[in-house]
């Protein structure tokens, strides 16, 4: 049987392997695609925010990041580029810096590997911004 190009499988499918061959102009056009067939499905919102952020579009990545915990308030990929973006984009002072630690302690023992690596991630670079590189150490190290 043929693939149906307009099927969420396949564009999904398709906007993974633009990203992986590091077309990201047109991968993020599949990802758009997808967010305006399924506008209420987080998934596709957050998988935006991701290539947006890494990307250095910091506005565009807070907004599909925004959209996601719009549809879904504990989506934990969601928050997690949020505060990613938050973290590159902005110079957060001590009491932000100790909200997004207590938000992502808990997603860093998730059973989803990728997201919990991403939470301790993010949680190191939030001590780091603190100069407090020996606390970074030892959370990855409890966590691991």
């Amino acid at each position: 049987p043929a693939l149906d190009p307009s099927h969420l499988h396949y564009l999904h499918w398709l906007a993974a392997l633009l990203d992986r061959t590091r077309d990201y102009g047109a991968s993020l056009e599949v990802y758009n695609r997808i967010r305006t067939l399924v506008p209420n499905n987080p998934e596709p919102h957050v998988d935006a925010a991701a290539l947006l952020e890494m990307l250095g579009r910091y506005p565009e990545a807070r907004e599909a990041a925004g959209a996601a915990l719009a549809l879904n308030p504990s989506h934990e990929r969601a928050r997690l580029f949020l505060i990613k973006v938050d973290l590159r984009d902005t110079k957060p002072d001590a009491a932000t810096l100790s909200a997004w630690r207590a938000s992502l302690e808990p997603i860093a023992r998730s059973t989803n590997p990728h997201v919990a690596a991403l939470a301790v991630e993010l949680l190191a670079g939030s001590y780091t911004h603190l100069r407090a590189h020996e606390t970074a150490l030892e959370l990855v190290c409890l966590v691991l």
